[in-house]
């Protein structure tokens, strides 16, 4: 049985439409999965170039900031540097004349807020006695208060003694303070 031309012509151009269709089909599977491992891999550089910007800046801020990083240290007490620190407050007679001595050193936990403590810092709780005239006291509080560390008075007392021969006018203080100190 021989089939007509145009059978013949309609049976080939069916099978040239299938064979497109498949072809067109297999194509476009293929073409998306390649788009969509594209996109992924766009994300992915998009995601690096953030991440490398971004380390970029940090290194210019770190550059730019040395100075101002090295003075913030400045205000911290160094691990290393409590005992030469607490003999500097012990010393501080001789410039004011009171009789000053270190009662208390203590370590609590620096809290950065109420739920949190910090990992970086400490507050060291040093209560001094001093005894001399008001203007004399007044000059160690006054020293306290500058020293170039973050410094918070916590308590404060302050009497004037009975009067004798020996201590006329004289008063006694005795002063409570936290010093930020690095773990």
């Amino acid at each position: 049985m021989r089939l007509s031309k145009q059978f013949q012509i309609l049976l080939g151009a069916a099978v040239i439409a299938l064979i497109a269709v498949g072809a067109y089909g297999f194509l476009f599977f293929k073409i998306k999965n390649e788009n969509a491992l594209a996109g992924t891999l766009r994300n992915s550089l998009s995601v690096a170039a953030d991440e490398r910007a971004n380390l970029d800046s940090l290194k210019v801020l770190f550059a730019t900031t040395t100075e101002e990083r090295a003075e913030l240290d400045t205000y911290l007490l160094k691990s290393d540097a409590v005992v030469t620190f607490i003999e500097s407050i012990e010393q501080l007679h001789t410039v004011t004349g009171a009789s000053l001595s270190v009662v208390a050193v203590g370590v609590e936990p620096d809290t950065i807020d109420k739920n949190k403590v910090s990992t970086s810092t400490e507050s060291l709780r040093i209560t001094i006695d001093a005894t001399g005239t008001w203007n004399q006291l007044m000059h160690v509080l006054a020293l306290i208060e500058a020293l170039p560390y973050h410094v918070n008075l916590t308590e404060m007392g302050l009497r004037k003694l009975e009067n004798t021969k020996k201590q006329t006018g004289y008063w006694q203080e005795e002063i409570t303070f936290l010093v930020e100190k690095l773990l």
